[in-house]
C-alpha cells in the first residue's frame, strides 16, 4: 500500500496499526526493527512519531496489521494472481443479505490484481488460512 503521508496519519488516527513493508516485498522494512531485528508492531499500535520516522527513512510501502492491535480488524485477502475473478466468483454466490454487508466493508485491490475486503468486529478474532492454492497433476 502507497499513500501519502496524510493518508497515513489518518489511517492511524483511525485506530490501525501500519507495519512498514520493504518494497515490492511482505516483510518487514529494516527501520522498523530492533537489534534483535524484530518488531511488535502485530501487537502494539505503530504511533504518528514512528510513522513519520519511517517516512523519513524512505518507507515507501506499507501493510495494515489485523486482528487487535488494530481495533479487531478482519481481512479477506483473495489472491487473483492464480485465479482471476475468484473475489467476483466469491461474491456472485452470496445472498442479498449477505452482499449488502459485504458492500458495507472497505475493499481495496492488492498490486497482485487481488482483493482485498476488510471489517472490524466487536471481539478479536484468530487469523486463519481459509483456502490454499491446489497442485493439480496429471
Amino acid at each position: 500500500m502507497k499513500k501519502d503521508s496524510k493518508n497515513l496519519h489518518e489511517l492511524i488516527d483511525a485506530g490501525l496499526s501500519l507495519i512498514p513493508i520493504k518494497e515490492g516485498e511482505k516483510i518487514p522494512h529494516p527501520s522498523c526493527l530492533d537489534s534483535n531485528k524484530k518488531h511488535n508492531l502485530l501487537y502494539t499500535q505503530s504511533t504518528r512519531e514512528e510513522l513519520d520516522h519511517w517516512i523519513n527513512s524512505g518507507v515507501t510501502s506499507w501493510a495494515i496489521a489485523g486482528g487487535k492491535v488494530s481495533g479487531n480488524l478482519v481481512t479477506l485477502d483473495f489472491d487473483e494472481k492464480n485465479y482471476p475473478g475468484l473475489y467476483e466468483l466469491w461474491y456472485a454466490k452470496l445472498s442479498d443479505d449477505q452482499k449488502r454487508i459485504v458492500d458495507s466493508c472497505y475493499k481495496n485491490s492488492t498490486r497482485n490484481k487481488g482483493t482485498h475486503l476488510r471489517y472490524r468486529t466487536e471481539t478479536p478474532q484468530p487469523s486463519i488460512k481459509l483456502a490454499s492454492k491446489i497442485n493439480l497433476k496429471k
